[in-house]
């Protein structure tokens, strides 16, 4: 039989690798949409400092509108990333506090004189957004006449056919559609409505990560690793 020093050896020889072993195997699920154009690349980020800790991202396709109702029941491990706003509007969902993007909210037109959409009062005029992206639909409540589209490539050709007049939503998703489609008439009008950072949530079951992502996100922010992802997205 062996000694009682080898089997104390090997227990905690064990109990060394397990951590180790465990956070390999682990495997944490977000949601992905086209839906929302900040979601691609924040899922870059994501998969970078989760790759860190040796777990593996997996992405479950679903709408929008459904992506942070699934997160903050624990159907889903989190919330890739949203405004500060999520902690009030569900609790369950706890924010990493290292802002991974900041987004401008912007007006798209394809007027022929795009600075007059801003002199112009929207309120009757035909204006588009993403359907469930909460964060929006603030800048749109007060117009009458709100579309509410799939996706960015559906909004963008509704207003190239002149069936909008206007699209409210993040300048990033110009930059996403471009890469695709011909913009055309399409151009960001006047100034952005609001910068909004996001930051990374994760469902209240996984509250352990927390330190472990806060340390790796702010490593990632601090040494411009984040910002070297943003651009190689950017520009491809």
């Amino acid at each position: 039989m062996p000694s009682r020093q080898k089997i104390l050896f090997s227990l905690a020889y064990f109990i060394f690798l397990l951590p180790s072993q465990l956070a390999a195997q682990e495997q944490m699920k977000f949601s992905i949409s086209q839906n929302a154009a900040p979601t691609q690349l924040a899922v870059k980020i994501i998969e970078a400092a989760y790759s860190k800790l040796g777990i593996k991202v997996e992405k479950q396709r679903v709408s929008r509108s459904r992506a942070s109702v699934m997160a903050s029941k624990g159907e889903i491990d989190g919330e890739l990333a949203g405004p500060k706003l999520f902690e009030k509007k569900f609790p369950s969902l706890k924010r990493i506090d290292v802002p991974i993007m900041t987004i401008d909210v912007v007006i798209f037109a394809c007027d022929q004189r795009p600075d007059d959409i801003v002199r112009k009062d929207l309120a009757d005029k035909r204006v588009g957004r993403i359907d469930g992206a909460e964060l929006i639909s603030k800048y749109t409540k007060p117009y009458k006449n709100v579309w509410l589209g799939e996706n960015f490539k559906q909004l963008f050709k509704m207003l190239q056919l002149n069936r909008l007049d206007a699209v409210i939503g993040p300048r990033i998703a110009l930059n996403t559609f471009t890469r695709e489609n011909d913009p055309g008439c399409i151009r960001v009008v006047g100034h952005p409505l609001d910068s909004i950072p996001l930051f990374h949530f994760i469902h209240e079951k996984h509250a352990t990560l927390i330190p472990r992502l806060t340390d790796v996100l702010r490593e990632m922010l601090n040494s411009g690793e984040i910002d070297r992802i943003k651009k190689s997205l950017l520009t491809h």
